[in-house]
């Protein structure tokens, strides 16, 4: 399995995924690829299970040459390279078919990737490319964004970090398991190139959609967001039409996956699924709290969670808000402007950080409603285990969010605190509606979202994609599935 900046090294909604999957699916050994920012500890935070095993991890924005590459048997040319991945990824008209072959040379050839990019005729004929691409040469010229010398230089380390990352060696595998169709994805299609190997991609919240989102809400300077939107849609559209199935985590995102390409008969949803209670959750408490559980980060839209509560506590004084999540090495820039917001709007006690918990549940548990702020989702772990709580829900109405909740939730458009507001507000002024979408929402997870209908669901379906290839190699000597 392939994971891009989630498990086993971060919290989260995708990491909690990874965790139950690999944990109930114990017939196969599991070896995670994690590819991760240079900077951060590779110390794994969670505990693997006997039968999973983490593979060298791919460091990214780090300027050390890739290991382990196939030598060349004599030497080879890549000064051409550069220019032709820039072609590749930020065309409008790119194709698998121009990409996954320069992620191959980039594998069989890792030993030379340094020396071509520190070429001046790489670097020469990579700035020809992206001129161009303005004159509209490679496309339509109105799709080409004019870059600063440091948005040009950035795209030529992001373009050698791409190549790094192809040339990364990938453990011997009978199917990759790859969790999203970004960065995650360029092992496996290396590896299916070369080796035939099977792709299964799971997509969460649509990774080419969260990057144009969250380009916007960085407020990138265009040549960025160029840059950054392109790539991710380039990796978007191989990963999707080189995967042997598709499984979205929710029926919303069919429409997406076919319009970059994946053939309707290869895209399988299968909705995540939650642990259930032991008993029945314990009533709401009545005490007017309301609880968000989720990272920080700009697509979990903290900033409205904020305001929805500066809107509430003015109707209901009372009411107090209690935000559980941790802040990643990636996002405390965010965070920092979460606090800052937050003494802004003068709520004080009102609405308090309360850092990450190892007890989800007791925080449920004192929950008269859970808010979800998001401005994109798939199908959110922290929705369903509060709906496992019997807690009534708020949520913005994204991803598969609207289809979840409808009869026993509340949604709103997303950036939209006002509306949040008086949707917390109705559940606050009216305990006996706010219980009974609890109540709803227990029975809807009881019967829609246990924990063993998803996992039964991957284990058929991995069942499906390794038959025919069950024998041990001498190579592998056993069943592996390798999660990117």
């Amino acid at each position: 399995m392939t994971t891009e900046g989630t498990y086993p090294y971060f919290l989260g909604g995708v990491s909690s995924w990874c965790k139950l999957l690999i944990a109930e699916i114990d017939n196969v050994d599991w070896l995670l690829v994690p590819i991760v920012p240079a900077t951060i500890d590779t110390k794994p935070i969670f505990q693997l299970p006997d039968h999973a095993s983490v593979a060298t991890p791919i460091r990214l924005w780090s300027l050390s040459p890739a290991r382990n590459g196939r030598r060349p048997r004599r030497r080879v040319d890549l000064t051409d390279l550069p220019s032709a991945l820039a072609r590749a990824l930020l065309a409008w008209d790119t194709s698998p078919a121009l990409l996954v072959p320069l992620l191959v040379t980039c594998r069989l050839h890792a030993s030379g990737l340094r020396h071509a990019f520190r070429s001046r005729r790489a670097w020469s004929g990579f700035t020809d490319t992206l001129r161009e691409m303005r004159r509209g040469a490679l496309g339509d010229p109105a799709l080409v964004v004019e870059t600063s010398v440091a948005e040009t230089v950035q795209l030529y380390q992001t373009l050698y970090w791409i190549a790094q990352t192809a040339a990364a060696p990938t453990p011997p595998a009978d199917l990759i398991h790859v969790t999203a169709a970004g960065w995650a994805a360029i092992p496996a299609l290396v590896d299916q190139a070369l080796n035939g190997t099977p792709i299964l991609l799971t997509e969460h919240g649509m990774y080419m959609r969260e990057s144009y989102l969250g380009s916007v809400l960085r407020d990138d300077p265009p040549g960025f967001q160029w840059i950054n939107t392109r790539i991710a849609r380039a990796l978007s559209i191989a990963a999707c039409r080189a995967a042997t199935v598709v499984s979205p985590v929710t029926s919303t995102h069919v429409a997406w996956e076919e319009l970059l390409g994946t053939e309707p008969s290869r895209i399988r949803p299968i909705p995540n699924g939650v642990r259930l209670p032991d008993r029945e959750p314990p009533p709401l408490p009545g005490t007017k709290t309301v609880v968000m559980v989720g990272r920080f980060d700009p697509l979990k839209d903290i900033h409205t969670a904020l305001r929805t509560a500066a809107h509430v506590v003015r109707q209901v004084p009372e009411a107090r808000f209690l935000h559980y999540g941790p802040v990643d090495v990636m996002q405390k820039a965010y965070a920092e402007s979460c606090y800052q917001l937050h003494e802004q709007l003068g709520l004080g006690d009102s609405f308090q950080f309360m850092g990450s918990t190892n007890d989800v549940t007791s925080a449920l548990h004192g929950a008269d409603a859970v808010i979800s702020t998001s401005i994109s989702e798939g199908l959110p772990i922290a929705v369903l285990e509060a709906m496992a709580q019997g807690r009534p829900v708020a949520a913005t109405a994204v991803g598969g969010v609207r289809d979840t909740l409808n009869g026993c939730g509340l949604v709103t458009a997303p950036r939209d605190p006002r509306g949040l507001a008086t949707a917390v507000v109705t559940l606050l002024r009216n305990p006996t509606f706010a219980q009974q979408l609890g109540t709803r929402s227990y029975e809807r997870v009881t019967e829609r979202y246990p924990i063993s209908t998803c996992v039964d669901a991957y284990r058929d379906l991995l069942a499906e994609l390794l038959d025919g290839n069950t024998a041990p190699t001498p190579e592998r000597g056993h069943l592996r599935l390798v999660c990117s």
